[in-house]
């Protein structure tokens, strides 16, 4: 049977699909794949839109990995399965007032699908790998392996962020904060004015973020505060979301949107977010996104090379546009704190920008990405790991000069034969692993 990521970019026909129900489970699928001479990939909600999920062999599901274990409110953690959808773990969470210090802009993925890729929110935390307390994880040899910062601080830097090639997680702890409201506004605004008032909004607001049409200088953004204020327009939030998702839509998937419509596109969202606002519980409104079908390119950029950085972003796309009218892009920019751990983290010990390019599946849009990268790699500019890109080994060595030796040694520690590799990894780590 031929599987396909989210995006429907990826195709690949694995020889089997397992879905373990247990930790004796994986450690099964483990030693009866060595022994047959079979790689595995674990995969979870397959929202990574390269090859990262792809296997000719094992293909190993989490989905039914998804119970929460426990809850520590003296210790503020949570206890739970891999393959949880980040959407469960958070209503959990807020049935005991608790919930994570921050959320990716969607909750389709799984919790180890997330955390292998860094995916981020925007805010002054970390990337979602930073909320990790410990991980329960199956290496090559079926051993469990239980890592902590106490235990093991060089293989659990690794793991925070392991791309899914160190092995198979069963569990993760997670630090929680207490539920929080916040107030949620957007505001129009232009991208000169924005530049210059971001560092007070940064300030101000405990999560920021703006979108950008690159054929106009018009900008959304968006701000979330802390508030003690009722809860109050959750309705309006609703519809007001179906709209614009409607709207991605005909924009990305339908219409033929040449250039001369998109700015057309951009100020009906325009007109639709005119100083919305609403107060809600955190884990209902950070994660706006129910999707549509487009590809992404993301890059984090050191924060102080942003104004630079957008500027090129937006060349890239109005050179590109000349001879390609119906290739249209739009970008995000969302800020991340640094992380202290996870030797593949884009933000590793660095405050970060992250510039997303969102444009539609025609083809163009890798040679319109492979742009993006050279225009951002000056600015040491970073790709998410989860997103399309063209990194080898060569380059994550460049971007990664710190770390990258340090990763590859845990892989060979906890996975000396490649089991868990794939072409993805073999790019990345060409040389290490057979």
């Amino acid at each position: 049977m031929k599987h396909r990521n989210w995006s429907g970019v990826q195709f690949w026909t694995p020889k089997e699909v397992v879905y373990p129900t247990s930790i004796d489970d994986l450690k099964q699928i483990v030693l009866s794949a060595k022994e047959r001479g079979l790689r595995i990939r674990a995969i979870g909600s397959l929202h990574s839109y390269n090859d990262l999920c792809v296997t000719p062999d094992i293909q190993v599901h989490t989905d039914k990995l998804n119970k929460v274990l426990s809850i520590d409110k003296n210790k503020m953690q949570v206890r739970v399965e891999s393959g949880i959808k980040m959407k469960a773990l958070v209503r959990s969470l807020a049935k005991e007032g608790l919930s994570l210090p921050n959320q990716g802009y969607i909750l389709k993925q799984s919790l180890a699908g997330a955390t292998a890729t860094a995916t981020h929110g925007t805010g002054a935390t970390g990337t979602l790998s930073s909320f990790i307390e410990e991980i329960e994880l199956v290496d090559a040899k079926g051993n469990v392996q239980i890592l902590n910062p106490k235990t093991n601080e060089h293989l659990f830097s690794a793991a925070v962020v392991n791309l899914g090639c160190l092995g198979i997680i069963y569990a993760f702890t997670l630090r929680c904060i207490p539920l929080q409201k916040l107030k949620l506004t957007k505001v129009k605004s232009n991208l000169k004015d924005c530049l210059k008032e971001l560092p007070q909004l940064l300030k101000t607001y405990d999560h920021f973020q703006f979108g950008i049409c690159p054929y106009t200088e018009k900008v959304i953004t968006v701000r979330y505060q802390k508030t003690d204020e009722p809860i109050r327009n959750r309705r309006g939030y609703i519809l007001h979301r179906s709209l614009l998702k409607f709207l991605a839509i005909l924009s990305f998937e339908y219409l033929p949107s040449p250039r001369w419509y998109f700015p057309t596109s951009f100020k009906t969202y325009r007109a639709i977010s005119n100083n919305f606002s609403c107060v809600d519980e955190s884990y209902r409104i950070l994660s706006p996104s129910d999707e549509g079908l487009y590809v992404e390119e993301e890059i984090a950029v050191p924060v102080e090379h942003l104004e630079s950085a957008i500027e090129e972003a937006k060349n890239v796309i109005l050179e590109f546009s000349k001879d390609h009218p119906l290739m249209v892009a739009a970008i995000y920019v969302r800020f991340v704190g640094p992380d202290t751990r996870g030797y593949l983290s884009p933000t590793l010990n660095q405050s970060v920008a992250y510039l997303t390019y969102v444009t539609k599946i025609k083809d163009g849009f890798r040679e319109l990405f492979q742009a993006f990268e050279n225009a951002m790699f000056k600015y040491r500019g970073r790709p998410h790991w989860g997103k399309i890109h063209t990194l080898t080994k060569e380059k994550v060595k460049e971007l990664y000069p710190q770390t990258y030796d340090r990763f590859v040694e845990a892989k060979k520690q906890l996975d000396p034969d490649g089991l868990f590799s794939n072409a993805y990894i073999h790019r990345l780590f060409e040389g290490d692993q057979k």
